[in-house]
């Protein structure tokens, strides 16, 4: 294919550099780094989730079950894999430690799943541009895209510097938590420095070899994306060794999990870039808006009824905040990765032959029988999912919080059942809804609604709160033991400790109260009012 013909772009220049090569994401960077990127509330990134990643996810599954041939060629995929990954999903929602391994898969198998999805576009570029990729730049190429990964994992298992951010969700406060191979530090740093300085030796060898042989401006795209592959996980993981955090913006390790968000949207882009021109050369007459329509219901799907019919009112036991999300995204991104390493191997002579040269149309392609319905469920179950997802942030800005401003508890109560409904129950809610039900007087409704917080998730200021009620009511053995269960889950929170030193000066444990009382002070001070510890029978 001759260089410069417009056989080399698959959807046009400016898309194939701006989403096939990854450059959306450079001013979404740099205005992160100068602080001009519009903050986006943590409520409705969830919707930029909807936009990207869920399609994304939605595509792989059109092109791995949509079609008989293909559900026939990846059966050992589409549904060995699938129903170990499900069972699995099912198991790790009632055993934290199953649950754990399935999330630090997930945490550390993602980032790979880029890096390959980068490799792969690479190479799209280099051959549609008339580059012979031998195997010693084929080998250069990989390198350059995988030792950034590389550099991510030693970050994320690595025993001075951990997860701190880098994962794309938080296990903090679910029943989950990443288990880190803990790579010793006197290890971690060398073999860091090692993957860096090959990481520049790499990429300077590529553009070496592609300006020796005069093709440096054809093969621009693919070396922008391996610039791009580097700026995703090289330059966040070193400069975390080499700056202050504070100086880092973007690339801090405590906005690491928001820039992530980004970088995930980038790969959504790129991703749908890709499987549009593919499902086009398939099925020319079908419209791209249809195609992505398509990939937003069935990834929506796929997302949304787990979320719907895991939780704690109907067959669950976690919430969404309290690991179900979690769970949920990392049992269908597991699903992911297996599905998109198998349907997309550029190896595949059919695939290769659209994607590298784009000669030939797909033909005789057995379509899935249209009085199939199943497909139709599927498109209807994403549709509900994506009307919640748009619903529960409007409803948790326009109703809930101001609700909260003006400590309404009767709308607060109704705007929280509403999401409850959606499958967004949460402890924290419920703890919010009891204290403020608890400053009305209502002490009956409020321990209710600590009582329903500790079953979705245990947690302090629940404890605290159900202790306080029970003591205020002369309950004290029952307070006490809230407050115990408390402590189990912070020893060191300070108005656990106060209002467990009071309960037990109220019993006549004076001494081990006393001593209570007093670290709830040292840790605290201002927790504990002066006055507040009063003798026994006060």
């Amino acid at each position: 294919m001759p260089e410069g013909t417009e056989d080399r772009w698959l959807h046009g220049r400016f898309s194939d550099l701006v989403f096939g090569a990854g450059l959306v994401y450079l001013p979404v960077f740099l205005l992160l780094a100068v602080g001009l990127f519009p903050k986006v509330p943590a409520r409705f990134l969830p919707l930029v989730v909807l936009a990207f990643s869920t399609p994304h996810i939605g595509a792989t599954l059109l092109r791995a079950y949509e079609r008989d041939e293909d559900r026939r060629a990846y059966r050992f995929f589409t549904v060995y894999a699938t129903i170990a990954i499900a069972t699995a999903f099912g198991v790790g929602l009632y055993v934290p430690l199953v649950g754990s391994i399935m999330i630090t898969l997930y945490f550390t198998v993602v980032p790979w799943h880029f890096t390959g999805q980068n490799f792969g576009i690479a190479l799209i570029f280099l051959r549609r541009s008339g580059i012979e990729v031998s195997p010693a730049l084929r080998r250069f190429v990989y390198l350059a895209c995988s030792l950034p990964f590389a550099l991510w994992i030693l970050t994320i298992h690595g025993e001075q510097q951990g997860l701190i951010g880098y994962a794309p969700l938080s296990t903090i406060g679910t029943a989950y938590e990443f288990i880190s191979l803990q790579i010793p530090g006197f290890v971690q740093a060398p073999l860091m420095g090692i993957a860096f300085g090959a990481y520049l030796y790499v990429l300077g060898e590529c553009a070496v070899r592609l300006a020796s042989r005069g093709v440096i401006r054809a093969a621009f795209p693919a070396l922008v994306l391996l610039l791009i592959q580097g700026l995703w996980f090289a330059a966040p993981v070193l400069g975390r060794f080499i700056y202050d955090d504070a100086q880092m913006g973007p690339l801090s390790g405590s906005r690491a999990a928001y820039t992530f968000v980004w970088i995930s949207m980038t790969h959504g882009i790129q991703y749908l870039w890709v499987t549009t021109y593919y499902a086009k050369r398939q099925q020319p007459e079908t419209a791209t808006s249809l195609y992505l329509a398509k990939a937003l219901f069935a990834g929506s799907a796929i997302y949304g009824l787990p979320l719907l019919v895991m939780t704690p009112a109907l067959l669950g036991s976690l919430s969404y905040t309290g690991g179900l999300y979690l769970m949920v995204a990392g049992a269908l991104n597991l699903h992911h990765v297996l599905l998109d390493s198998a349907i997309w191997k550029l190896r595949n002579s059919r695939i290769a032959s659209v994607l590298f040269g784009g000669e030939a149309k797909l033909s005789g392609v057995a379509i899935m029988p249209r009085r199939s319905q199943w497909r139709y469920l599927v498109y209807a179950s994403g549709a509900l999912a994506v009307a919640i997802s748009i619903f529960v942030p409007l409803e948790s800005m326009f109703r809930l919080a101001p609700a909260q401003r003006a400590r309404d508890t009767a709308a607060y109560g109704a705007s929280l059942e509403r999401l409850t409904w959606m499958g967004r129950d949460s402890a924290k809610r419920r703890t919010i809804l009891g204290v403020l039900l608890a400053e009305e007087g209502n002490a009956e409704e409020a321990l209710e609604q600590f009582e329903r917080s500790v079953l979705l998730r245990p947690n302090v200021e629940a404890w605290v709160n159900i202790g306080a009620l029970r003591e205020r009511k002369g309950q004290l053995a029952p307070a006490l033991a809230a407050y115990q269960r408390a402590a189990i889950l912070d020893p060191d929170d300070a108005t656990e400790l106060f209002y467990t030193g009071r309960a037990l000066i109220r019993l006549g444990d004076l001494e081990r109260g006393r001593n209570l009382v007093g670290r709830a002070k040292r840790l605290a001070p201002q927790v504990v009012p002066l006055s507040a510890a009063e003798s026994p029978g006060s």
